[in-house]
C-alpha cells in the first residue's frame, strides 16, 4: 500500500508531464515547478536531507556530458565542416532524385549515431530544403525520411539521443560493447528505412530533373563555406578523436563525460575558438529541464513509489521475458509518442534501479522504444517539432496525420525486428 507522500509525488510527476505536452508552453518552467513540490515533499512529508536533491537526485553526469558534447558540435558547426560535407555529397549525387534522396538519409544517420541530434536536423533539413528549392522540388518527402533517421541513428551508439545518455547512465554498457552489439541491428534498421521510404515515394522520386537544373548543382561551391581545407581536416580527426576517446574510457576505467569534457576543451585550444561564444550557444533551457525533470523522477525512485510498478516488471522478468521485451518495445515506444522519450526513458532506468539486476536485452529494448517511438509525432521528440518548424518557415506545410500515417508501419516493422533481433542475441548468450 502506497503511503499518502508516494501518492502525492506520483501525482505531482503525472501532472508536470502532461502540463509539457502543449507545444507551446515553457517546458523548463513547469518541469523545474514540479522538481521544487516534489523535493519540498521528500524533505518535509519524507524526511529527507535537503543535500539529496543535487547528491543523489540529479544525474551530473548526464548534465556535464551533455553540455560538451553540444559545444564540440557547435564548434564544428563554427568551422563549416558539416555543410561542407552535405555539398560534396549533392555534387556526387549528379542530380539524380533517389541518390541524393538516400545520401541525405545516410548523412543524417550517422550524424544522429555521434553527435547531438537537434544540431544535427536543424543543419541538415536547412541544407535539404536550401537544394530542393534549387531544384524546385518538394523537400517534405525528403525532411520526413530524414527525421525518422534520427532515431534510427541514435540505435547506434549510447551517444546518440538524450534517451541514450540516459538509459546508459543506468546500464552502464561501454561505448564499444554498444556499437558491436547494436550495429547490425541499427544497419538492418537504415536499410529497411530506406528501403520503405523510397517505395512510399517512388512517384515523387521517379520524376527526372531537368538538364538544367541538374547543371546548377554544379555552381554549388563546398569551399565557400570553410576557412580552408585543414579545417576539413581538423574536424575529421577530432570526430575521430571523439569516437576512439569514447571507446578507451572502458579501458581506463573513467567516464566518457569526462572524454567529452577533455576533447572540447581541446577543440577550443586548437582551434582558437572563444568559449565564451560557446557557452552562450548552449541551450540553458533545456539543461533546467532536464535538471528538473531528473529530480521529478529520481523522488519516485528515491521514495519506493515505483515499486508496485518494478515488482510487477521483476515478475515478468521472471515468468515472461520474451513477453516483457515485446510489451517493453511496442508500450514505450507509444508511451514515447505520446508522452515525450526523455521522461519515459528516465523512468525506465529508475525502474531498472529499482529491481537490481536487469538483463542488457530489456535496456535495449527501452533505447528503440524511445528512440523510434518518438520518431512518430511532435509530441514524442524536439527533432520532428524542429523538422515540422523548419518546414513552415519555408513555406511548406505537412499534417501530423499525413507524417503519422507514413512512420507508424515502419515503427511497427522496426520495433518487432528489435524484438527478434534482441532475442536471438540472448539465445546465443551475446546478452
Amino acid at each position: 500500500m502506497l503511503e499518502l507522500s508516494q501518492i502525492l509525488l506520483i501525482i505531482v510527476a503525472l501532472v508536470t508531464i502532461i502540463s509539457i505536452l502543449p507545444e507551446n508552453s515553457d517546458k523548463a518552467r513547469n518541469m523545474l515547478a514540479g522538481a521544487m513540490i516534489s523535493g519540498a515533499i521528500m524533505i518535509f512529508m519524507r524526511g529527507e536531507d535537503p543535500h539529496i536533491i543535487y547528491d543523489s537526485l540529479i544525474k551530473w553526469d548526464v548534465i556535464v556530458l551533455i553540455i560538451f558534447l553540444t559545444i564540440f558540435v557547435d564548434m564544428l558547426d563554427e568551422l563549416g565542416y558539416f555543410e561542407y560535407i552535405g555539398i560534396q555529397l549533392v555534387k556526387r549525387t549528379g542530380g539524380s532524385q533517389k541518390f541524393l534522396y538516400v545520401a541525405f538519409g545516410v548523412m543524417m544517420f550517422f550524424m544522429s549515431a555521434f553527435l547531438d541530434n537537434v544540431t544535427a536536423i536543424i543543419l541538415l533539413s536547412s541544407l535539404t530544403i536550401t537544394v530542393c528549392k534549387r531544384l524546385e522540388i518538394s523537400p517534405v518527402p525528403y525532411l520526413i525520411y530524414q527525421t525518422f533517421l534520427t532515431g534510427v541513428g541514435a540505435l547506434l551508439t549510447p551517444v546518440g539521443s538524450v534517451p541514450n545518455i540516459i538509459l546508459n547512465s543506468g546500464a552502464g554498457i561501454a561505448f564499444g560493447t554498444w556499437v558491436g552489439q547494436m550495429a547490425v541491428f541499427a544497419f538492418l534498421s537504415l536499410g529497411i528505412s530506406t528501403v520503405y521510404f523510397l517505395f512510399l515515394h517512388r512517384d515523387f522520386l521517379s520524376e527526372e530533373l531537368s538538364e538544367e537544373k541538374k547543371e546548377e548543382l554544379e555552381y554549388l561551391d563546398p569551399n565557400q563555406v570553410i576557412n580552408s581545407m585543414k579545417d576539413v581536416y581538423l574536424s575529421t580527426g577530432l570526430i575521430l578523436a571523439l569516437v576512439v576517446s569514447f571507446i578507451l574510457a572502458e579501458r581506463i576505467h573513467v567516464g566518457i563525460e569526462l572524454m567529452a569534457v577533455l576533447l572540447a576543451v581541446s577543440t577550443m585550444i586548437i582551434t582558437g575558438i572563444r568559449s565564451k561564444e560557446m557557452w552562450a550557444k548552449i541551450d540553458w533551457n533545456t539543461l533546467f529541464f532536464f535538471s528538473g525533470l531528473f529530480v521529478l523522477v529520481g523522488s519516485l525512485e528515491q521514495s519506493d513509489a515505483l515499486l508496485p510498478l518494478a515488482s510487477v516488471i521483476e515478475g515478468m522478468i521472471a515468468d515472461s521475458p520474451g513477453m516483457l521485451l515485446i510489451v517493453l518495445i511496442i508500450f514505450g515506444g507509444l508511451a514515447s509518442t505520446g508522452l515525450n522519450n526523455i521522461p519515459i526513458s528516465l523512468l525506465f532506468t529508475s525502474i531498472f534501479a529499482s529491481i537490481g539486476v536487469v538483463g542488457v536485452q530489456f535496456w535495449y529494448g527501452a533505447v528503440i522504444a524511445t528512440n523510434i517511438g518518438a520518431s512518430l509525432t511532435p509530441i514524442g521528440s524536439v527533432i520532428v517539432i524542429i523538422a515540422f518548424e523548419v518546414l513552415k518557415k519555408s513555406g511548406y506545410e505537412i499534417s501530423i496525420g499525413k507524417y503519422f500515417k507514413e512512420t507508424f508501419p515502419l515503427f511497427v516493422l522496426i520495433s518487432l525486428l528489435g524484438f527478434g533481433y534482441l532475442t536471438i542475441l540472448v539465445s546465443l548468450g551475446v546478452l
